[in-house]
């Protein structure tokens, strides 16, 4: 389900001698124990699971790459869970922040500094269990009502199809609420946050998904303000936690790998 940045190339030998010399010299360098660093920086998120949680035990794959990944940096902020359409703006209207997930769109390209890909997502139309499965776009403008969560990418694509059979949810709670309570049809959405939903309601049966009609790439992105965080530094900071097996480690923690 989930593709790692680079691990298509896994098979070439410079790229993997490559990265191993730069996270050697990394951990030597850039990494090497020091003080951590003053942080007016600021890190949003939102509660995305199983990516972001406001767990106080399991805070998400994400949000514990992101951990990770500040101890290399020598940062402190602390991580903000806020509703996702306020991280956004913060993201977009002050200097300094780093925000994930992220998307990234052609409506978005030009809004934020991208750092790195942290992994490609599946999304799929889904439908409730024993239905028919809803396989495209086409099929998708057939159904009565297309369940999306409201301004996101998924919203986005959608009306790029033409689909006007949509119906809108604040959160991807609401939206598998809403396909279980017979609201929609079907809903639009990414498959793994689809079924950390369902079975936060409760439900353990098994949802119906469509052929994947989008694998999109989720980002850390930078606000365009601001001249304190080097993305160069988080790349590389990135390369080492794919080295040294932590990624890994976090996929196998989440049931993701």
């Amino acid at each position: 389900m989930f593709q790692r940045d680079g691990a298509g190339d896994k098979n070439s030998f410079f790229k993997k001698a490559l990265q191993s010399a730069a996270a050697l010299a990394l951990c030597a360098g850039l990494f090497a124990a020091g003080p951590a660093k003053a942080d007016p920086i600021r890190i949003v998120t939102s509660v995305v699971p199983p990516l972001t949680n406001d767990s106080e035990t399991e805070r998400g794959l994400l949000y514990d790459v992101m951990e990770e990944l500040k101890k290399l940096v020598k940062v402190t902020a602390p991580i903000e869970v806020i509703l996702w359409t306020d991280a956004s703006k913060i993201a977009q209207n002050e200097a300094d922040v780093l925000i994930f997930p992220l998307t990234r769109t052609p409506q978005r390209e030009n809004s934020f500094r991208w750092i790195t890909k942290m992994f490609d997502m599946k999304r799929s139309f889904t439908t409730l269990p024993g239905a028919a499965p809803v396989n495209s776009p086409e099929e998708a403008k057939k159904v009565a009502s297309i369940g999306v969560l409201e301004r996101s990418s998924s919203q986005t694509f959608l009306k790029e199809y033409g689909l006007t059979n949509t119906v809108e949810f604040p959160s991807n709670k609401a939206l598998v609420e809403g396909l279980a309570a017979g609201k929609v049809a079907s809903i639009y959405g990414i498959n793994p946050m689809t079924v950390s939903e369902w079975r936060g309601i409760g439900r353990n049966d098994q949802l119906v998904f469509g052929t994947p009609v989008e694998i999109t790439g989720s980002f850390i992105g930078a606000s365009l303000k601001g001249n304190l965080i080097k993305v160069d530094e988080w790349q590389s900071a990135f390369e080492v936690i794919q080295q040294d097996g932590t990624f890994d480690r976090l996929l196998v923690k989440y049931g993701l790998n």
